[in-house]
């Protein structure tokens, strides 16, 4: 997180925590402070921006891997369409892997698009 010089190293783990998807007390306890103050870092505008930059961050990383499994996905609906039904035993599961990845893609592009036009209006102000 060397974005920023103004947080300090117990913010940064902090930030790295929430990104982990602690909750507040699992990650006021991993970092040492109380809870307290981890919600009163929370309201501090420097604190939400790191937050929100790592965050983004993560979630286009996300997409990228998810993508990467794009052709995985195709390969694998194709081999189940092609493949005969004694052939196919674990046809179930592969499919539904394959729509998790194609809907997860869907919804992280959607989410990430709206979040980068949410930054645009708000600068806009």
């Amino acid at each position: 997180m060397s974005e920023n010089d103004k947080l300090t190293t117990k913010q940064e783990h902090a930030i790295a925590q929430l990104l982990g998807n602690t909750n507040i007390r699992d990650t006021a306890h991993a970092v040492g402070v109380a809870e307290k103050t981890l919600y009163r870092w929370l309201k501090e505008t420097e604190f939400q921006r790191v937050l929100q930059s790592a965050t983004s961050a993560s979630i286009t990383a996300a997409i990228a891997r998810l993508t990467g499994l794009i052709d995985t996905a195709i390969a694998t609906l194709e081999s189940v369409m092609s493949e005969t039904l004694i052939a196919n035993r674990n046809a179930g599961a592969r499919v539904a892997a394959a729509k998790v990845v194609f809907e997860q893609i869907s919804k992280w592009k959607e989410l990430h698009e709206l979040e980068a036009r949410i930054a645009n209006l708000e600068a806009s102000k």
